[in-house]
């Protein structure tokens, strides 16, 4: 069975060179095209199914993926479909005696990891940060900034050694890295005083790398690991085994990875190792990315096409989920944007459409009951 593609979709489904890099639109078909360049990428004098590693963002977007594969008539029984964890788990299960890392104890969900910091609060002799009466939404919060340090390969000496350096001048990656924690500095930023402010940041900062060191050491102790150790860990055998690294790099032809602007620096990292000349695409839309609260690395776009020189851009610019009205007032929302490059989309659907209420509400409570409403009119 043949889908119908447009001439955008189709060229970035049959593209032969090197790495590629599909800036999707909203509605334009993303979930079809990654599909389509599976099934173009798969045949008897190309790749076979096992060659094939697509990495998603979800497991709801693996099965997706899957369901569509099978229902072409392809078996993905041997074909590598699934989230960075369960790949980074499957690499790590795989080579246990590598690793040296003991996980007989499972993996620790992040609800019981804020309870064991929550119990023992007052063990990591903080020093700034106020607990009050709110240990709970303190402790969340704190397990919350160690899963955003993990997910950039930050530890927390990495940490330690940033609050005693406080350079004035700190490297585009470093503080993609540190995300906003690090202070506003550049070669043209005067040094200056640190006010009552950035002190007391500082402070939080290294409160925060306390329970962070406690939270590995406890972890180390209980034999488990955390979702964030399962690519950390699987980066690290990569970096410490070539040869293990080759293995897999042999092992797959083609790479593909799902909702690009949603992944992190560690996942993204893992890709570059695996990456074997080259032969990876990108799917992604850098004005979609929902997930910069997670940990999502906001330079993935520009580091993919550095990381992977020559890398043909592809643009799927047909929206076929709305109507002209919708993608107009769109387009004008992102031209005035700096970082949204030359992108502009259009509707299939050949029609204007109702036109757009904007609507104000005094409080999110409001918001909710007024689509709530909307929705009930429409049902």
């Amino acid at each position: 069975m043949e889908m119908d593609l447009n001439g955008e979709q189709r060229a970035a489904v049959e593209y032969n060179g090197g790495p590629l890099l599909i800036k999707a639109g909203p509605g334009s078909g993303k979930t079809m095209v990654l599909t389509e360049r599976v099934r173009h990428l798969v045949g008897p004098d190309r790749a076979k199914p096992e060659e094939i590693l697509c990495l998603t963002f979800t497991d709801k977007a693996a099965g997706e993926m899957r369901k569509r594969l099978e229902l072409f008539g392809m078996d993905t029984s041997n074909m590598d479909v699934g989230t960075f964890h369960a790949f980074a788990k499957k690499v790590l299960e795989d080579n246990e005696l590598d690793t040296g890392l003991n996980t007989s104890g499972g993996i620790i969900e992040k609800a019981e990891a804020t309870v064991w910091a929550i119990n023992h609060i007052d063990d990591f002799g903080l020093e700034t940060v106020e607990v009050g009466n709110n240990a709970f939404g303190l402790m969340r919060a704190m397990m919350d900034g160690i899963s955003t340090f993990a997910k950039a390969l930050l530890t927390p000496d990495d940490i330690d050694q940033y609050i005693d350096k406080m350079s004035p001048e700190t490297s585009g990656e470093e503080k993609e890295r540190l995300g906003n924690l690090a202070p506003e500095s550049g070669p043209n930023v005067p040094s200056k005083k640190k006010t009552d402010e950035e002190k007391e940041r500082l402070g939080n900062l290294a409160d925060l790398s306390r329970v962070y060191r406690a939270y590995q050491k406890f972890k180390r102790d209980k034999h488990v690991i955390d979702y964030d150790d399962m690519v950390a860990k699987a980066i690290g055998l990569f970096e410490a085994r070539p040869a293990i690294r080759n293995r897999y790099r042999n092992a797959y032809k083609h790479i593909l990875v799902d909702e690009l602007q949603d992944n992190n620096l560690a996942q993204f990292r893992l890709v570059k190792l695996l990456a074997n000349g080259g032969n990876v695409t990108g799917v992604g839309d850098e004005d979609q990315s929902i997930y910069s609260f997670q940990g999502a690395y906001a330079g993935i776009f520009a580091d993919f096409e550095k990381s992977f020189g020559g890398a043909q851009r592809a643009n799927l610019t047909t929206n076929y989920r709305s109507t002209e009205n919708i993608v107009r007032v769109t387009n004008d929302w992102m031209k005035n944007r700096a970082d949204t490059g030359s992108k502009h989309l259009k509707s299939a659907s050949g029609q204007g459409g109702d036109k757009i209420t904007v609507v104000e509400c005094g409080d999110e409570q409001a918001e909710a009951e007024y689509v709530a409403e909307q929705i009930g009119k429409l049902a």
